[in-house]
């Protein structure tokens, strides 16, 4: 549905190829979500894991240790 500029004939046709992309569209945000959420699991666990390893070795995070 072009026409002979290459331009769209209606902006109309447009929003109809929109609208029939829209669950598409739906679908690809959810499972973007859905790693995300994946992601922000994976990232919460290994701060759990370094909070416990800076329980149990303070020194770890002193100053002293650096220099």
């Amino acid at each position: 549905m072009k026409s002979e500029s290459g331009t769209p004939t209606q902006y109309t046709d447009v929003m109809e190829t929109s609208c029939e992309l829209e669950p598409l569209l739906n679908l690809i945000s959810m499972s973007l979500n859905h790693r995300l959420n994946w992601v922000m699991v994976k990232t919460a666990a290994v701060l759990r894991k370094l909070s416990t390893l800076t329980c149990r070795h303070p020194s770890f995070w002193s100053p002293n240790q650096w220099f």
